[in-house]
């Protein structure tokens, strides 16, 4: 009897619980895939990438837009937030939104007071891609239609993620990594930049992606270098790759190089494991920097590979400077042109050099252009196909 009157309280509880359940839920909301942010005349405006949902379903599919646009003046973020309504006819849903751009202009006047409201965004997940839009506007690249994903904001993740893990110029960095690094002195960070290629008002147009040859099209690009929270500048491609040696961010990669009979032969790098020592001589900040990269011979241009010993060790000389050569640009140029620690190396010293760090955070800026750097790379070969 007893069992018998609990499972009836259980199933009254149930019930009551389940009417708080209505239909409110996917078929009521506007799903955001991604934000974009860029300044204009009056402050800034905050572009709402939103899925339409007729297209993604599998029954009675209607043919219009995967996405629409909608771009919101505003003062704040929450403003632009709320001013949404009057845009769209169900509530906006960040949930799962993947992407947060930033326009090239509005990144060198700071980000920081952006990162700091959306984290006070209850609904989102705090995972997804900060990046900034190469020499244009944020608006403009959400606007592009993609013919390998219905989604471009989800299309834009997905390219970073397959350049990160292929040939790791790809960066991930979300909102929790940032502002973590904010608080860190003397650190400064990059994001992964994405640039659109081809004519931008083409590229809006439906007709577009239905073409072999898109009008416009995503090409994730060089890393866009920070100082505190201002853009800078951007690393070129091999500085990149360089920075992503350092950082330990190479699941795989290749290294062209050139012999001394001008052969030309691309490395297929499998994996890099960089450690890096913090020391200090005479009074002075040293970073040493070993690395071990792990690859193969994937092509001999020359059409006559060797097996030779000697063959093998200037492969293995040529890919040693190669890499050390990227490491060192990659380090001079945040060095002397931007000013700015990305390396981290700043947290590094605080951590295994307390003290010293102390006589030396009031004046970091004028330390690391000067730091030594002392980089070696092995390089193990593996494999000559």
């Amino acid at each position: 009897m007893k069992k018998t009157l609990m499972l009836l309280f259980f199933c009254i509880c149930s019930a009551f619980l389940a009417t708080g359940c209505e239909k409110k839920d996917i078929n009521r909301l506007s799903i955001v895939s991604a934000v974009g942010i860029d300044k204009t005349d009056n402050g800034f405006a905050v572009t709402f990438q939103v899925v339409n949902d007729y297209v993604l379903s599998k029954i009675n599919r209607i043919d219009i837009a995967p996405v629409s646009i909608r771009k919101v003046e505003g003062m704040t973020v929450l403003e632009t937030m709320t001013k949404t309504s009057n845009y769209i006819t169900d509530k906006y849903f960040l949930y799962h939104f993947r992407i947060l751009a930033f326009g090239e202009d509005i990144a060198r006047e700071g980000i920081q007071p952006f990162l700091n409201a959306f984290l006070n965004v209850d609904q989102t997940q705090h995972k997804y891609n900060i990046i900034v839009i190469e020499k244009g506007k944020a608006e403009d690249a959400l606007k592009i239609h993609t013919t390998l994903d219905l989604i471009p904001g989800y299309a834009i993740e997905e390219k970073i993620r397959n350049s990160r893990d292929n040939f790791g110029l790809g960066l991930n960095f979300n909102l929790d990594q940032l502002l973590s690094l904010n608080v860190s002195p003397g650190s400064n960070f990059v994001l992964t930049s994405v640039r659109v290629d081809g004519d931008v008002e083409k590229g809006t147009k439906g007709d577009s992606s239905k073409s072999v040859n898109p009008e416009a099209y995503f090409v994730v690009s060089n890393f866009a270098v920070f100082k505190e929270d201002k853009l800078v500048g951007y690393f070129t491609e091999k500085e990149s790759l360089g920075y992503q040696y350092i950082m330990n961010n190479i699941k795989k990669s290749i290294v062209t190089v050139v012999l001394d009979d001008e052969s030309v032969l691309t490395i297929q790098v499998r994996k890099n494991s960089c450690s890096k020592k913090f020391v200090i001589e005479n009074g002075k900040p040293l970073v040493k920097i070993n690395c071990r990269v792990y690859g193969s011979v994937y092509e001999d241009m020359s059409g006559m590979t060797k097996f030779t010993s000697a063959y093998m060790d200037e492969v293995i000389t040529k890919t040693e400077y190669e890499v050390t050569k990227m490491i060192r640009d990659s380090i001079t140029r945040a060095q002397t042109e931007f000013n700015s620690d990305v390396f981290a190396f700043a947290d590094d010293f605080h951590r295994y050099h307390p003290k010293f760090f102390r006589t030396i955070i009031d004046r970091y800026d004028e330390v690391f252009p000067e730091m030594a750097i002392d980089i070696k790379v092995k390089f193990h070969l593996e494999r000559v196909r």
